[in-house]
């Protein structure tokens, strides 16, 4: 199982972001889970849409676009990591 830590900071700004320890190591396993549970987070909020959300139809298409976009480099690395799995 892959882990990682985090912390949630705020910036000088007061606009929250994520903060990564310094040993943190960048590998595709976290890069896959991060596109991974933002193309679920996109059409979740599509599918959301019509019973709480009220966006306008260009905000929806450029959503469903986004998550198509972000579903592709999501595809990329999953192909990556079947390929180091398989070795």
């Amino acid at each position: 199982m892959q882990n990682f830590e985090y912390e949630i900071r705020l910036n000088d700004e007061g606009r929250p972001y994520i903060h990564l320890p310094k040993e943190f190591e960048d590998k595709p396993e976290h890069i896959f889970m991060v596109f991974e549970m933002v193309r679920y987070s996109l059409y979740d909020l599509l599918s959301k849409n019509e019973e709480k959300l009220h966006l306008k139809e260009e905000t929806i298409k450029q959503i469903a676009e986004a998550g198509n976009t972000i579903g592709q480099i999501s595809d990329e690395y999953a192909n990556i990591l079947k390929g180091m799995m398989e070795r």
